[in-house]
Protein backbone atom coordinates (compact mmCIF):
# COMPACT_ATOMS: atom_id res chain seq x y z
CA UNK A 1 0.00 0.00 0.00
CA UNK A 2 1.37 3.36 -0.77
CA UNK A 3 0.63 6.90 0.83
CA UNK A 4 -1.18 9.61 -1.19
CA UNK A 5 -1.44 13.17 -0.44
CA UNK A 6 -4.39 14.66 -2.14
CA UNK A 7 -4.31 18.18 -3.23
CA UNK A 8 -7.13 20.18 -4.28
CA UNK A 9 -7.51 23.70 -6.39
CA UNK A 10 -9.04 26.66 -4.59
CA UNK A 11 -12.65 26.98 -6.23
CA UNK A 12 -14.19 30.40 -5.35
CA UNK A 13 -18.08 29.29 -6.96
CA UNK A 14 -18.80 25.39 -7.47
CA UNK A 15 -17.92 23.00 -4.22
CA UNK A 16 -18.38 19.79 -6.52
CA UNK A 17 -15.20 18.16 -6.82
CA UNK A 18 -14.19 16.67 -9.96
CA UNK A 19 -11.07 14.87 -10.54
CA UNK A 20 -9.63 17.62 -12.59
CA UNK A 21 -9.37 19.46 -9.32
CA UNK A 22 -7.95 16.70 -7.48
CA UNK A 23 -4.38 15.64 -7.82
CA UNK A 24 -2.76 12.63 -6.11
CA UNK A 25 0.85 12.84 -5.20
CA UNK A 26 2.53 9.55 -3.90
CA UNK A 27 4.90 9.64 -1.03
CA UNK A 28 7.33 7.67 -2.33
CA UNK A 29 11.01 7.24 -4.41
CA UNK A 30 10.40 8.36 -7.69
CA UNK A 31 13.32 6.81 -10.11
CA UNK A 32 11.86 9.22 -13.24
CA UNK A 33 13.07 12.24 -10.52
CA UNK A 34 15.90 10.26 -10.39
CA UNK A 35 16.73 9.76 -13.94
CA UNK A 36 15.67 12.42 -15.81
CA UNK A 37 15.75 15.17 -12.94
CA UNK A 38 14.65 18.77 -14.19
CA UNK A 39 12.61 16.95 -17.23
CA UNK A 40 10.29 15.41 -14.61
CA UNK A 41 9.67 18.62 -12.88
CA UNK A 42 8.61 20.00 -16.46
CA UNK A 43 6.59 17.07 -16.94
CA UNK A 44 4.41 18.03 -13.80
CA UNK A 45 4.44 21.77 -14.31
CA UNK A 46 7.18 22.84 -11.53
CA UNK A 47 9.70 24.70 -14.06
CA UNK A 48 11.06 27.34 -11.60
CA UNK A 49 12.04 23.68 -10.16
CA UNK A 50 13.98 22.06 -12.90
CA UNK A 51 14.80 25.81 -14.02
CA UNK A 52 17.10 25.65 -10.57
CA UNK A 53 18.10 22.03 -11.04
CA UNK A 54 19.03 22.54 -14.06
CA UNK A 55 21.41 25.50 -13.06
CA UNK A 56 22.47 23.35 -10.56
CA UNK A 57 23.69 20.18 -12.93
CA UNK A 58 25.68 22.91 -15.36
CA UNK A 59 27.00 24.64 -12.57
CA UNK A 60 28.44 20.65 -11.94
CA UNK A 61 30.41 20.56 -15.29
CA UNK A 62 32.29 23.37 -14.24
CA UNK A 63 33.98 21.20 -11.48
CA UNK A 64 36.46 18.32 -12.33
CA UNK A 65 35.21 14.96 -13.19
CA UNK A 66 34.95 12.71 -10.47
CA UNK A 67 33.97 15.60 -7.92
CA UNK A 68 31.88 16.91 -10.35
CA UNK A 69 30.21 13.07 -11.05
CA UNK A 70 29.89 12.52 -7.12
CA UNK A 71 28.13 15.68 -6.76
CA UNK A 72 25.68 14.93 -9.44
CA UNK A 73 24.80 11.21 -8.08
CA UNK A 74 24.25 13.08 -4.96
CA UNK A 75 21.94 15.77 -6.38
CA UNK A 76 19.88 12.78 -8.26
CA UNK A 77 19.65 10.94 -5.26
CA UNK A 78 17.97 13.93 -3.05
CA UNK A 79 15.98 14.69 -6.17
CA UNK A 80 14.66 11.05 -6.11
CA UNK A 81 14.24 11.10 -2.62
CA UNK A 82 12.44 14.01 -1.91
CA UNK A 83 11.03 15.22 -5.56
CA UNK A 84 7.72 14.43 -4.69
CA UNK A 85 7.75 16.58 -1.35
CA UNK A 86 9.09 19.47 -3.38
CA UNK A 87 6.45 18.69 -6.19
CA UNK A 88 3.79 19.33 -3.45
CA UNK A 89 5.37 22.51 -1.84
CA UNK A 90 5.24 23.89 -5.58
CA UNK A 91 1.52 23.01 -5.89
CA UNK A 92 0.94 24.61 -2.59
CA UNK A 93 2.58 27.45 -3.69
CA UNK A 94 0.32 27.20 -7.08
CA UNK A 95 -2.75 27.54 -4.68
CA UNK A 96 -3.55 24.16 -4.22
CA UNK A 97 -4.43 23.29 -0.56
CA UNK A 98 -3.35 19.64 0.77
CA UNK A 99 -6.79 18.25 1.79
CA UNK A 100 -6.21 14.76 2.93
CA UNK A 101 -3.67 11.73 2.79
CA UNK A 102 -4.85 8.41 1.88
CA UNK A 103 -3.59 4.70 2.21
CA UNK A 104 -4.17 3.05 -1.52
CA UNK A 105 -2.78 0.48 -3.29
CA UNK A 106 -3.07 2.09 -6.45
CA UNK A 107 -3.20 5.84 -7.57
CA UNK A 108 -7.36 4.51 -9.39
CA UNK A 109 -8.06 3.82 -5.66
CA UNK A 110 -6.40 6.76 -3.86
CA UNK A 111 -8.98 8.76 -5.87
CA UNK A 112 -11.71 7.18 -5.39
CA UNK A 113 -10.88 7.30 -1.58
CA UNK A 114 -9.99 10.78 -1.82
CA UNK A 115 -13.53 11.97 -3.71
CA UNK A 116 -15.34 9.96 -1.31
CA UNK A 117 -13.93 11.50 1.39
CA UNK A 118 -14.07 15.27 -0.07
CA UNK A 119 -17.81 14.61 -0.80
CA UNK A 120 -18.59 13.42 2.87
CA UNK A 121 -16.72 16.29 4.47
CA UNK A 122 -18.53 18.71 6.29
CA UNK A 123 -19.20 21.89 5.08
CA UNK A 124 -16.96 24.82 6.99
CA UNK A 125 -18.47 28.46 6.54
Amino acid sequence: MRVYHVLRRERLTDTTETEEDVLLVPERFSWAAFFLGPFWFLWHGAWPLAAALGVAWLGMLALPPLQGGVLSFLLSLLVGLEGQAWRRWYLRWRGYEEVDVVLAHDADEALALALGHLDNRPETA
